[in-house]
């Protein structure tokens, strides 16, 4: 009796046999579907198209292993993404120490040639670049966000910029460090985060005024 009901049961179970292409097409398929799928997230989430790019070269390599980071870093860009054409040098703020010509160069404009310089540089130079990532795209997208609209407060434009990026620091870490960073940057810095922060915001000044002397 018990043999006939195993017998049964072998009746029952049919063998369905994929082959090896089949199913490297359907891993292929799926892979695919979530590439496209997370790449056409990446490029249409702004109106500035300048800040899709930025994101889809920079930053979406890193999606993987950016962890909290990176919802810190989009959220700065939807409010970069809200300046619009808001210019690079806060015109009626006694703190500002950028010369009146870059006012042709937009606040968005200047904080992605910056994190730009910023990337290539431990991109370059930085073994592991992913692990400094997260903290360099976030203090170097953030640096200048006290010259927003609507920041009136009795401190120095670096100093704003770091109160401003605070709320995107929350349970992060490297809190502290990014905003010293922030902070410091412009006058003598001591973290090498502020340095490299520095030598970026140098180097992208200076590719802007070749482009307003042309």
């Amino acid at each position: 009796m018990i043999i006939n009901f195993i017998r049964y049961l072998k009746r029952k179970q049919k063998k369905t046999e994929i082959s090896l292409d089949d199913l490297s097409s359907l891993w292929t398929d799926t892979d695919q579907k979530k590439t496209e799928t997370a790449q056409q997230t990446a490029a249409d989430q702004w109106d500035n198209p300048e800040l899709n790019k930025f994101y889809n070269h920079y930053i979406h390599p890193y999606s993987d292993v950016l962890g909290n980071s990176l919802k810190s870093i989009q959220k700065i860009m939807t409010l970069l993404d809200k300046a619009k054409d808001y210019p690079s040098v806060a015109k009626n703020d006694p703190t500002e120490t950028t010369d009146l010509k870059f006012s042709e160069i937009t606040l968005v404009e200047h904080t992605l040639n910056v994190a730009g310089k910023v990337m290539e540089t431990i991109q370059s130079r930085i073994r592991d670049p992913e692990f400094s990532a997260g903290e360099m795209l976030i203090v170097a997208l953030a640096h200048n966000l006290g010259k927003l609209p609507g920041r009136d407060m009795p401190v120095d434009l670096p100093s704003k910029s770091a109160i401003v990026a605070e709320q995107f620091l929350k349970n992060l870490p490297f809190k502290k460090t990014a905003m010293q960073t922030i902070k410091t940057y412009k006058n003598s810095p001591k973290l090498n985060q502020a340095k490299l922060l520095s030598m970026a915001d140098h180097a992208a000044r200076k590719m802007e005024e070749a482009i307003l002397e042309n």
